[in-house]
Protein backbone atom coordinates (compact mmCIF):
# COMPACT_ATOMS: atom_id res chain seq x y z
CA UNK A 1 0.00 0.00 0.00
CA UNK A 2 2.62 2.36 1.24
CA UNK A 3 4.77 1.67 -2.29
CA UNK A 4 1.24 2.53 -3.87
CA UNK A 5 0.73 5.92 -2.09
CA UNK A 6 4.13 7.06 -3.29
CA UNK A 7 3.76 6.30 -7.01
CA UNK A 8 0.65 8.06 -7.02
CA UNK A 9 1.04 11.75 -7.36
CA UNK A 10 3.50 10.84 -10.14
CA UNK A 11 1.42 8.42 -12.02
CA UNK A 12 -1.61 10.88 -11.44
CA UNK A 13 0.69 13.60 -13.22
CA UNK A 14 1.43 12.03 -16.46
CA UNK A 15 -0.90 13.54 -19.35
CA UNK A 16 -3.72 11.04 -20.19
CA UNK A 17 -1.80 10.07 -23.30
CA UNK A 18 1.39 9.30 -21.75
CA UNK A 19 -0.56 6.58 -19.05
CA UNK A 20 -3.11 5.62 -22.39
CA UNK A 21 0.14 4.86 -24.26
CA UNK A 22 1.40 2.23 -20.83
CA UNK A 23 -1.31 0.49 -21.24
CA UNK A 24 -1.71 -0.11 -24.48
CA UNK A 25 2.13 -1.45 -23.98
CA UNK A 26 0.65 -3.75 -21.66
CA UNK A 27 -1.93 -4.66 -24.24
CA UNK A 28 0.54 -5.45 -26.76
CA UNK A 29 2.38 -7.89 -24.35
CA UNK A 30 -0.62 -9.89 -23.25
CA UNK A 31 -0.87 -10.01 -27.08
CA UNK A 32 2.30 -11.41 -27.00
CA UNK A 33 1.82 -13.78 -24.35
CA UNK A 34 -2.10 -14.71 -25.22
CA UNK A 35 -1.48 -18.50 -25.67
CA UNK A 36 0.36 -18.36 -22.01
CA UNK A 37 -2.29 -16.84 -20.29
CA UNK A 38 -5.03 -18.69 -21.69
CA UNK A 39 -3.54 -22.31 -20.69
CA UNK A 40 -2.38 -20.80 -17.19
CA UNK A 41 -6.14 -19.47 -16.61
CA UNK A 42 -7.12 -23.13 -17.75
CA UNK A 43 -4.80 -24.53 -15.78
CA UNK A 44 -6.11 -22.66 -11.84
CA UNK A 45 -9.70 -22.11 -12.85
CA UNK A 46 -10.33 -25.71 -14.56
CA UNK A 47 -12.54 -24.42 -17.35
CA UNK A 48 -12.23 -25.43 -21.01
CA UNK A 49 -9.52 -24.08 -22.90
CA UNK A 50 -11.73 -22.49 -25.51
CA UNK A 51 -13.36 -20.82 -22.89
CA UNK A 52 -9.56 -19.43 -21.31
CA UNK A 53 -8.90 -17.94 -24.80
CA UNK A 54 -12.34 -16.45 -25.20
CA UNK A 55 -11.42 -14.90 -21.89
CA UNK A 56 -8.02 -13.15 -22.82
CA UNK A 57 -9.83 -12.13 -26.29
CA UNK A 58 -12.10 -10.15 -23.56
CA UNK A 59 -9.08 -8.77 -21.77
CA UNK A 60 -6.90 -7.56 -24.74
CA UNK A 61 -10.64 -5.92 -26.16
CA UNK A 62 -11.28 -4.11 -22.84
CA UNK A 63 -8.11 -1.64 -23.13
CA UNK A 64 -9.52 -0.20 -25.97
CA UNK A 65 -13.24 -0.18 -24.83
CA UNK A 66 -11.60 1.51 -21.54
CA UNK A 67 -9.72 4.70 -23.39
CA UNK A 68 -12.97 5.38 -25.27
CA UNK A 69 -15.14 4.92 -22.42
CA UNK A 70 -13.28 7.51 -20.06
CA UNK A 71 -12.97 9.64 -23.11
CA UNK A 72 -17.14 9.39 -23.01
CA UNK A 73 -17.47 9.59 -19.38
CA UNK A 74 -14.46 11.25 -17.85
CA UNK A 75 -13.38 13.89 -19.89
CA UNK A 76 -12.86 17.59 -19.70
CA UNK A 77 -16.03 19.73 -20.67
CA UNK A 78 -16.68 23.39 -21.37
CA UNK A 79 -19.68 24.39 -19.81
CA UNK A 80 -21.36 28.33 -20.41
CA UNK A 81 -19.21 31.27 -21.41
CA UNK A 82 -19.30 34.32 -18.80
CA UNK A 83 -17.92 33.24 -16.60
CA UNK A 84 -16.13 30.60 -18.24
CA UNK A 85 -16.84 27.24 -16.28
CA UNK A 86 -15.12 23.53 -17.21
CA UNK A 87 -15.21 20.53 -15.26
CA UNK A 88 -12.96 17.81 -15.23
CA UNK A 89 -11.93 13.83 -13.83
CA UNK A 90 -9.60 13.52 -10.94
CA UNK A 91 -8.03 9.68 -9.76
CA UNK A 92 -9.07 8.84 -6.49
CA UNK A 93 -5.67 7.47 -5.16
CA UNK A 94 -5.39 4.01 -4.41
CA UNK A 95 -7.38 1.34 -5.66
CA UNK A 96 -7.46 -2.16 -4.39
CA UNK A 97 -9.25 -5.09 -6.05
CA UNK A 98 -10.12 -8.32 -4.34
CA UNK A 99 -10.95 -10.51 -7.45
CA UNK A 100 -12.56 -13.49 -7.91
CA UNK A 101 -11.40 -17.11 -9.16
CA UNK A 102 -14.14 -17.35 -12.22
CA UNK A 103 -12.74 -15.08 -14.53
CA UNK A 104 -9.36 -14.20 -12.95
CA UNK A 105 -7.92 -12.07 -15.89
CA UNK A 106 -10.85 -10.26 -17.41
CA UNK A 107 -12.43 -9.22 -14.02
CA UNK A 108 -9.19 -7.82 -12.29
CA UNK A 109 -8.30 -5.98 -15.98
CA UNK A 110 -12.23 -4.27 -15.73
CA UNK A 111 -11.19 -2.64 -12.45
CA UNK A 112 -7.47 -1.83 -12.86
CA UNK A 113 -7.22 -1.00 -17.02
CA UNK A 114 -9.85 1.95 -16.19
CA UNK A 115 -8.22 2.60 -12.88
CA UNK A 116 -4.54 3.49 -14.67
CA UNK A 117 -5.86 5.11 -17.29
CA UNK A 118 -7.57 7.37 -14.90
CA UNK A 119 -4.54 7.88 -13.15
CA UNK A 120 -5.30 5.62 -9.76
CA UNK A 121 -2.42 3.05 -8.57
CA UNK A 122 -3.06 -0.53 -8.26
CA UNK A 123 -3.32 -3.12 -5.67
CA UNK A 124 -4.23 -6.27 -6.38
CA UNK A 125 -5.15 -9.31 -4.61
CA UNK A 126 -5.95 -12.05 -6.95
CA UNK A 127 -8.63 -15.15 -5.15
CA UNK A 128 -6.37 -17.62 -3.58
CA UNK A 129 -7.53 -19.98 -6.14
CA UNK A 130 -5.61 -18.23 -9.11
CA UNK A 131 -2.41 -16.80 -7.65
CA UNK A 132 -0.15 -17.62 -10.71
CA UNK A 133 -2.67 -15.71 -12.88
CA UNK A 134 -2.08 -12.59 -10.50
CA UNK A 135 1.84 -13.11 -11.31
CA UNK A 136 1.69 -13.39 -14.72
CA UNK A 137 0.09 -9.37 -14.91
CA UNK A 138 2.24 -8.59 -12.48
CA UNK A 139 4.80 -9.83 -14.32
CA UNK A 140 3.71 -8.47 -17.73
CA UNK A 141 3.46 -4.73 -16.14
CA UNK A 142 6.73 -5.03 -14.95
CA UNK A 143 8.30 -6.09 -18.53
CA UNK A 144 6.82 -2.90 -20.44
CA UNK A 145 8.64 -1.35 -17.40
CA UNK A 146 5.74 0.63 -15.51
CA UNK A 147 6.67 2.46 -13.10
CA UNK A 148 7.67 1.01 -9.61
CA UNK A 149 4.60 1.13 -7.39
CA UNK A 150 1.56 1.78 -10.07
CA UNK A 151 0.85 -1.82 -10.28
CA UNK A 152 0.86 -3.98 -7.23
CA UNK A 153 0.55 -7.41 -6.46
CA UNK A 154 -0.75 -9.32 -3.09
CA UNK A 155 -1.27 -12.92 -2.96
CA UNK A 156 -3.08 -14.72 -0.21
CA UNK A 157 -6.31 -16.36 1.66
CA UNK A 158 -9.48 -14.51 3.30
CA UNK A 159 -6.93 -13.22 5.96
CA UNK A 160 -4.82 -11.14 3.27
CA UNK A 161 -8.22 -10.01 1.89
CA UNK A 162 -9.20 -8.42 5.10
CA UNK A 163 -6.07 -6.63 5.63
CA UNK A 164 -6.17 -5.51 1.91
CA UNK A 165 -9.62 -4.11 2.37
CA UNK A 166 -9.58 -2.64 5.97
CA UNK A 167 -6.29 -0.86 5.09
CA UNK A 168 -6.21 3.16 5.89
CA UNK A 169 -4.18 4.03 2.34
CA UNK A 170 -7.23 2.35 0.21
CA UNK A 171 -9.11 4.92 -1.34
CA UNK A 172 -11.38 2.43 -3.95
CA UNK A 173 -11.91 -0.70 -3.13
CA UNK A 174 -13.82 -2.80 -5.51
CA UNK A 175 -14.26 -6.20 -5.06
CA UNK A 176 -16.15 -8.98 -7.00
CA UNK A 177 -17.76 -12.12 -4.74
CA UNK A 178 -19.80 -13.71 -2.49
CA UNK A 179 -23.10 -11.67 -0.85
CA UNK A 180 -22.16 -12.70 2.35
CA UNK A 181 -18.13 -11.03 2.03
CA UNK A 182 -19.87 -8.10 0.55
CA UNK A 183 -22.16 -7.16 2.87
CA UNK A 184 -19.55 -7.36 5.47
CA UNK A 185 -17.32 -5.00 3.45
CA UNK A 186 -20.58 -2.83 2.90
CA UNK A 187 -20.79 -2.74 6.80
CA UNK A 188 -17.51 -1.56 7.27
CA UNK A 189 -17.04 0.76 4.65
CA UNK A 190 -20.37 2.47 6.21
CA UNK A 191 -18.53 3.99 8.93
CA UNK A 192 -15.81 5.54 5.86
CA UNK A 193 -17.51 7.73 3.50
CA UNK A 194 -14.76 9.20 2.19
CA UNK A 195 -13.97 5.49 0.71
CA UNK A 196 -15.37 4.14 -2.34
CA UNK A 197 -17.22 0.77 -2.29
CA UNK A 198 -17.67 -0.59 -5.51
CA UNK A 199 -18.93 -4.33 -5.57
CA UNK A 200 -20.58 -6.98 -7.74
CA UNK A 201 -22.00 -9.94 -6.04
CA UNK A 202 -23.75 -12.37 -8.40
CA UNK A 203 -27.49 -13.27 -8.18
CA UNK A 204 -29.95 -16.09 -8.25
CA UNK A 205 -30.64 -15.73 -12.08
CA UNK A 206 -33.74 -16.71 -13.45
CA UNK A 207 -34.99 -17.45 -16.90
CA UNK A 208 -39.04 -17.35 -17.84
CA UNK A 209 -39.71 -19.66 -21.12
CA UNK A 210 -43.02 -17.88 -22.51
CA UNK A 211 -43.34 -19.18 -25.77
CA UNK A 212 -40.73 -20.82 -28.23
CA UNK A 213 -41.19 -22.22 -32.30
CA UNK A 214 -37.95 -23.87 -31.86
CA UNK A 215 -37.41 -26.11 -28.90
CA UNK A 216 -33.91 -27.08 -29.07
CA UNK A 217 -33.17 -23.06 -29.40
CA UNK A 218 -34.49 -22.98 -26.32
CA UNK A 219 -32.99 -25.54 -25.06
CA UNK A 220 -29.22 -24.59 -25.90
CA UNK A 221 -30.06 -20.94 -24.67
CA UNK A 222 -31.41 -22.52 -21.08
CA UNK A 223 -27.65 -25.06 -21.08
CA UNK A 224 -25.89 -21.58 -21.81
CA UNK A 225 -27.10 -19.63 -19.13
CA UNK A 226 -27.29 -22.38 -16.54
CA UNK A 227 -23.99 -24.32 -17.35
CA UNK A 228 -21.25 -22.66 -19.03
CA UNK A 229 -17.99 -23.01 -17.11
CA UNK A 230 -19.74 -25.31 -14.49
CA UNK A 231 -22.57 -22.49 -13.60
CA UNK A 232 -19.39 -20.58 -12.06
CA UNK A 233 -20.49 -17.47 -13.78
CA UNK A 234 -22.17 -14.94 -11.39
CA UNK A 235 -25.06 -14.33 -14.35
CA UNK A 236 -25.41 -18.19 -15.29
CA UNK A 237 -29.35 -18.68 -14.57
CA UNK A 238 -29.93 -20.65 -10.99
CA UNK A 239 -34.21 -20.86 -11.76
CA UNK A 240 -35.49 -21.75 -14.92
CA UNK A 241 -39.47 -20.51 -14.79
CA UNK A 242 -41.63 -21.96 -17.42
CA UNK A 243 -45.10 -20.75 -18.31
CA UNK A 244 -47.22 -23.59 -18.32
CA UNK A 245 -47.85 -24.52 -22.23
CA UNK A 246 -48.26 -27.34 -24.36
CA UNK A 247 -44.73 -27.59 -24.80
CA UNK A 248 -43.77 -27.05 -21.13
CA UNK A 249 -43.27 -31.03 -20.79
CA UNK A 250 -40.94 -31.57 -24.60
CA UNK A 251 -39.22 -28.27 -23.55
CA UNK A 252 -38.25 -29.58 -20.07
CA UNK A 253 -37.36 -33.66 -21.44
CA UNK A 254 -35.36 -32.43 -24.62
CA UNK A 255 -33.06 -30.06 -21.89
CA UNK A 256 -32.60 -32.81 -19.33
CA UNK A 257 -31.73 -35.41 -22.44
CA UNK A 258 -29.33 -32.89 -24.17
CA UNK A 259 -27.90 -32.18 -20.36
CA UNK A 260 -27.45 -35.83 -19.29
CA UNK A 261 -24.91 -35.90 -22.62
CA UNK A 262 -23.40 -32.72 -22.27
CA UNK A 263 -19.11 -33.36 -22.13
CA UNK A 264 -17.75 -32.56 -18.99
CA UNK A 265 -14.11 -33.26 -18.48
CA UNK A 266 -10.37 -31.62 -17.58
CA UNK A 267 -9.53 -28.21 -19.44
CA UNK A 268 -7.55 -29.76 -22.34
CA UNK A 269 -9.41 -32.91 -22.81
CA UNK A 270 -9.98 -33.85 -26.55
CA UNK A 271 -12.33 -33.61 -27.81
CA UNK A 272 -13.05 -29.89 -26.05
CA UNK A 273 -15.40 -30.02 -22.65
CA UNK A 274 -18.36 -28.20 -22.58
CA UNK A 275 -17.61 -27.92 -18.93
CA UNK A 276 -14.95 -28.64 -16.58
CA UNK A 277 -14.96 -28.99 -12.81
CA UNK A 278 -15.95 -26.36 -9.61
CA UNK A 279 -12.61 -24.64 -8.23
CA UNK A 280 -12.23 -27.08 -5.59
CA UNK A 281 -13.34 -30.98 -4.55
CA UNK A 282 -14.55 -28.95 -1.24
CA UNK A 283 -17.25 -26.88 -2.92
CA UNK A 284 -18.35 -29.66 -5.06
CA UNK A 285 -18.73 -31.47 -2.10
CA UNK A 286 -20.70 -28.73 -0.62
CA UNK A 287 -23.15 -28.14 -3.50
CA UNK A 288 -23.91 -31.71 -3.84
CA UNK A 289 -24.78 -31.95 0.32
CA UNK A 290 -26.86 -28.91 -0.54
CA UNK A 291 -28.95 -30.48 -3.18
CA UNK A 292 -29.19 -33.22 -1.31
CA UNK A 293 -30.94 -31.23 1.10
CA UNK A 294 -33.14 -29.70 -1.39
CA UNK A 295 -34.27 -33.01 -2.75
CA UNK A 296 -34.99 -34.56 1.13
CA UNK A 297 -37.59 -31.71 1.35
CA UNK A 298 -39.63 -32.40 -1.80
CA UNK A 299 -37.44 -31.20 -4.81
CA UNK A 300 -38.03 -33.55 -7.70
CA UNK A 301 -34.54 -34.39 -9.99
CA UNK A 302 -35.53 -34.60 -13.69
CA UNK A 303 -32.06 -35.67 -15.44
CA UNK A 304 -30.04 -38.36 -14.60
CA UNK A 305 -26.93 -36.62 -13.51
CA UNK A 306 -23.90 -38.95 -13.13
CA UNK A 307 -21.90 -39.72 -9.76
CA UNK A 308 -19.88 -36.80 -8.49
CA UNK A 309 -16.13 -37.59 -9.49
CA UNK A 310 -13.92 -35.21 -7.18
CA UNK A 311 -14.22 -31.60 -7.99
CA UNK A 312 -16.33 -32.95 -11.28
CA UNK A 313 -20.11 -31.87 -10.35
CA UNK A 314 -22.22 -32.70 -12.99
CA UNK A 315 -25.42 -30.73 -14.16
CA UNK A 316 -28.55 -31.24 -11.98
CA UNK A 317 -31.96 -30.51 -12.77
CA UNK A 318 -34.68 -29.91 -10.18
CA UNK A 319 -38.12 -29.54 -9.90
CA UNK A 320 -38.90 -27.45 -7.12
CA UNK A 321 -42.89 -26.34 -7.73
CA UNK A 322 -43.96 -28.17 -4.94
CA UNK A 323 -41.76 -27.19 -2.65
CA UNK A 324 -43.68 -24.57 0.17
CA UNK A 325 -40.94 -22.53 0.82
CA UNK A 326 -38.21 -22.45 -1.98
CA UNK A 327 -34.78 -20.58 -0.75
CA UNK A 328 -32.81 -17.68 -2.05
CA UNK A 329 -30.04 -18.79 -2.18
CA UNK A 330 -27.15 -18.34 -5.15
CA UNK A 331 -25.74 -21.81 -5.59
CA UNK A 332 -22.20 -21.09 -7.70
CA UNK A 333 -22.74 -24.74 -9.39
CA UNK A 334 -24.35 -26.68 -12.61
CA UNK A 335 -27.30 -26.89 -10.63
CA UNK A 336 -31.13 -25.37 -12.01
CA UNK A 337 -33.66 -25.22 -10.06
CA UNK A 338 -37.46 -25.82 -12.12
CA UNK A 339 -40.54 -23.81 -11.23
CA UNK A 340 -43.25 -24.34 -13.37
CA UNK A 341 -46.43 -21.64 -13.08
CA UNK A 342 -49.92 -20.61 -14.85
CA UNK A 343 -49.66 -17.18 -15.71
CA UNK A 344 -47.19 -14.06 -16.89
CA UNK A 345 -47.55 -12.62 -14.24
CA UNK A 346 -47.03 -15.46 -11.88
CA UNK A 347 -43.59 -15.74 -14.05
CA UNK A 348 -43.09 -12.14 -13.19
CA UNK A 349 -43.68 -12.78 -9.71
CA UNK A 350 -41.44 -15.86 -9.05
CA UNK A 351 -38.42 -14.40 -10.56
CA UNK A 352 -38.63 -11.34 -8.49
CA UNK A 353 -39.02 -13.51 -5.74
CA UNK A 354 -35.40 -13.27 -4.59
CA UNK A 355 -32.76 -10.06 -2.77
CA UNK A 356 -30.43 -10.01 -5.77
CA UNK A 357 -30.88 -8.10 -8.96
CA UNK A 358 -28.20 -9.27 -11.30
CA UNK A 359 -29.29 -11.22 -14.86
CA UNK A 360 -32.28 -13.07 -16.57
CA UNK A 361 -33.32 -13.80 -19.28
CA UNK A 362 -37.06 -14.06 -21.91
CA UNK A 363 -37.35 -16.60 -23.77
CA UNK A 364 -40.49 -15.83 -26.41
CA UNK A 365 -42.19 -15.42 -29.92
CA UNK A 366 -43.60 -12.35 -28.54
CA UNK A 367 -42.04 -8.64 -28.93
CA UNK A 368 -44.52 -6.92 -26.85
CA UNK A 369 -45.01 -9.67 -24.23
CA UNK A 370 -41.30 -9.39 -23.42
CA UNK A 371 -41.60 -5.67 -23.27
CA UNK A 372 -44.23 -6.31 -20.77
CA UNK A 373 -42.53 -8.79 -18.50
CA UNK A 374 -38.97 -6.91 -18.94
CA UNK A 375 -40.67 -3.63 -17.38
CA UNK A 376 -41.53 -5.59 -14.43
CA UNK A 377 -38.56 -7.46 -13.65
CA UNK A 378 -36.28 -6.48 -10.97
CA UNK A 379 -32.49 -6.64 -12.66
CA UNK A 380 -29.65 -5.17 -14.17
CA UNK A 381 -29.92 -7.01 -17.25
CA UNK A 382 -32.39 -8.59 -18.90
CA UNK A 383 -31.86 -10.55 -21.91
CA UNK A 384 -34.85 -11.30 -24.63
CA UNK A 385 -33.89 -14.48 -26.38
CA UNK A 386 -30.74 -14.91 -25.03
CA UNK A 387 -28.42 -16.30 -22.35
CA UNK A 388 -28.59 -14.77 -19.14
CA UNK A 389 -24.57 -14.71 -19.65
CA UNK A 390 -24.59 -12.77 -22.21
CA UNK A 391 -23.28 -9.01 -21.66
CA UNK A 392 -21.30 -6.63 -23.46
CA UNK A 393 -18.00 -5.03 -22.55
CA UNK A 394 -19.61 -1.76 -24.68
CA UNK A 395 -22.28 -1.20 -21.77
CA UNK A 396 -22.44 -1.32 -18.36
CA UNK A 397 -22.52 -4.63 -16.14
CA UNK A 398 -24.00 -4.48 -12.81
CA UNK A 399 -27.11 -5.22 -10.59
CA UNK A 400 -29.36 -4.44 -7.82
CA UNK A 401 -30.18 -5.56 -4.42
CA UNK A 402 -27.66 -7.83 -3.27
CA UNK A 403 -26.00 -8.18 -7.05
CA UNK A 404 -24.25 -5.03 -6.44
CA UNK A 405 -24.13 -1.53 -4.60
CA UNK A 406 -25.34 0.72 -7.76
CA UNK A 407 -21.57 0.88 -9.20
CA UNK A 408 -21.72 -0.73 -11.93
CA UNK A 409 -18.72 -2.17 -14.01
CA UNK A 410 -17.09 -2.91 -17.73
CA UNK A 411 -18.34 0.35 -19.25
CA UNK A 412 -19.26 2.48 -16.71
CA UNK A 413 -16.05 1.47 -14.76
CA UNK A 414 -14.72 5.20 -15.85
CA UNK A 415 -17.47 6.33 -13.39
CA UNK A 416 -16.14 5.17 -9.99
CA UNK A 417 -12.21 5.36 -11.27
CA UNK A 418 -12.35 9.04 -10.87
CA UNK A 419 -14.24 12.14 -9.47
CA UNK A 420 -15.41 15.18 -11.16
CA UNK A 421 -13.84 18.46 -10.08
CA UNK A 422 -15.98 21.77 -11.47
CA UNK A 423 -14.27 25.16 -11.84
CA UNK A 424 -15.92 28.92 -12.55
CA UNK A 425 -13.28 31.41 -14.41
CA UNK A 426 -12.72 34.89 -14.70
CA UNK A 427 -10.50 36.19 -16.88
CA UNK A 428 -9.80 39.48 -14.32
CA UNK A 429 -10.91 40.24 -10.82
CA UNK A 430 -13.07 43.12 -11.15
CA UNK A 431 -16.24 44.92 -9.19
CA UNK A 432 -19.37 43.48 -10.70
CA UNK A 433 -21.18 46.50 -12.21
CA UNK A 434 -24.66 45.52 -9.43
CA UNK A 435 -23.45 44.93 -6.20
CA UNK A 436 -25.65 42.32 -3.64
CA UNK A 437 -28.50 43.72 -2.02
CA UNK A 438 -26.65 45.42 1.69
CA UNK A 439 -23.13 46.13 0.02
CA UNK A 440 -21.88 49.18 0.02
CA UNK A 441 -18.24 49.48 -1.03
Amino acid sequence: MGAARHAFLSWADLPLDDRVVWVKAYQDELIRRKDDMARLIATETGKPLWEAVTEVGVMIAKVDIAIGAHADRAGVREVGTEPLASFSHRPHGVMAILAPFNFPGHLASGHFIPGLIAGNTIVLKPSEYTPMCGLMLADIMDTIGLPSGVFNLVNGGASVGKLVASHFEVDVMCFTGSSAVGRQLAHTYGRTPEKLLVMEMGGNNPIIVHSTDDIDAAVLTIIQSAFVMSGQRCTCARRLIMIKSDTTPRILDRLCAIVDRLRVGPFDSDPPPFMGPLISQETAIRIEHAIGQIQSLGGRILNAPRKRQGAFLFPTIMDVTQLSKRDDDEYFAPFLRVITVDSVDAAIAEANRTRYGLSSAVISNDRSMFDYISKRLRAGIINWNSPTTGASGKAPFGGIGWSGNHRPTAYYAADYSSYPVVSTYNQSLVVPTTLPPGVVL
